[in-house]
């Protein structure tokens, strides 16, 4: 008889504990309080479900479990509001691998929207960083570092003051089917590996999509990006940039610029609208930033593929010679060039150049 009971109860705590298990691990939120305290008591493997609404915030939110996913109801529906956060701060942090942000937006951060740092096997899925006018913008939009399998998909960013998208120091990671406007750099990827950058439009930030290498970082000498079938239009914008960010230093007009990165394929990439370049390749100390770092850092340009450029007739005697076959330029930066690009003849050289046809039909170039 009592083994019968030992048993009963035995069963019952299981039943029971198993039940406050299966509820927990999927936790469903209306409020901000509710969300905060959700994060804050999370586990592994748990799933957080926002439903419409705004949610306004005045701490930034913390991700430490891994396999977290923080679902809302669609970028446009799920709306998480910091414009009364007083302390400087990203939106988001993630610090733990295997989390998925997916559908909701972030808005009004003091600092940049949706930052993970040291984490791997982050998605980014049909998420919205911006900031309301006259609101102070922060730095970057959706910002992984230090990670490795980073994937951002079908997600905005607008009105960033440094880039709206920036994968840095990070290895193996897709950028692919976003939207970026008005940002000082649309999309940045910096010192980082195995980056494939496709089919994002890029349109009406100071500069469109940069690849760049910059010294004293823990990860350096960045190479493998593939950039592909991306919509780049009116990447002209004035920057707008603190004078005490990197980005200040790069002049506006470009839709693609890439500072010292190695082994690059452009391919079928579709720009149209007002540029001053189409690509601007240069090296670090061509940016004349004069700081400690520029002596001792050696640029290893390699493997500049453009696969998609129209070469021009003259095109020769802007690289010392070294022109080849219009379906594919394959430029060694370092040797043909003893100083920074000369943008305006490069960008003229294309915009005049007979017989134009898709991709460069509707480029419209400024000259200084």
């Amino acid at each position: 008889m009592l083994e019968k009971i030992h048993f009963i109860f035995l069963l019952l705590v299981s039943l029971i504990g198993g039940g406050c298990n299966a509820a927990e691990s999927v936790i469903n939120v209306t409020t901000a309080g509710a969300l905060e305290q959700a994060l804050a008591s999370a586990h592994k493997d748990n799933e957080i479900y926002m439903a419409a609404g705004v949610y306004n915030l005045k701490n930034s939110l913390t991700i430490v479990s891994r396999n977290l996913k923080l679902i809302g109801a669609g970028k446009d529906k799920t709306v998480l509001d910091f414009t009364a956060a007083k302390v400087a701060g990203q939106g988001v942090l993630i610090l733990a691998d295997g989390v998925r942000l997916d559908g909701f937006s972030v808005k009004n951060t003091v600092g940049d929207g949706v930052v993970s740092r040291g984490a791997s096997d982050v998605t980014f899925h049909k998420i919205k960083v911006s900031w309301d006018l006259g609101v102070t913008a922060g730095g970057y939009g959706i910002y992984p570092v230090l990670g490795r399998r980073i994937n951002i998909i079908d997600s905005e960013s607008y009105g960033a003051t440094e880039a709206g998208i920036y994968v840095g120091q990070t290895y193996d990671a897709l950028i692919e089917n976003n939207t970026v406007k008005n940002n000082v750099i649309g999309i940045d990827v910096e010192n980082s590996f195995k980056v494939v950058v496709k089919g994002n439009v890029v349109e009406s930030n100071s500069i469109g999509i940069t690849l760049s290498s910059r010294p004293n970082l823990t990860v350096t000498n960045p190479y493998s990006a593939k950039v592909m079938q991306n919509n780049i239009k009116n990447n002209n914008l004035q920057n707008f940039s603190p004078s005490s960010a990197f980005s200040s230093h790069l002049g506006s007009g470009a839709a693609i610029r890439i500072v010292a990165f190695n082994d690059v394929e452009l391919s079928r990439n579709y720009y149209s609208g007002r540029h001053r370049v189409i690509y601007h390749i240069s090296d670090y100390g061509s940016l004349g930033l004069r700081d400690s770092y520029q002596k001792d850092f050696v640029n290893t340009f390699f493997g500049i593929k453009l696969l998609d450029v129209i070469v021009p007739s003259n095109y020769s005697s802007l690289i010392a010679g070294k022109a080849t076959k219009p379906s594919s330029v394959l430029l060694r930066v370092q040797e043909i060039y003893r100083a920074p690009i000369d943008v305006d003849k490069l960008c003229v050289s294309i915009s005049i150049a007979e017989n134009l046809a898709p991709p460069f039909a509707n480029l419209l170039c400024e000259k200084n």
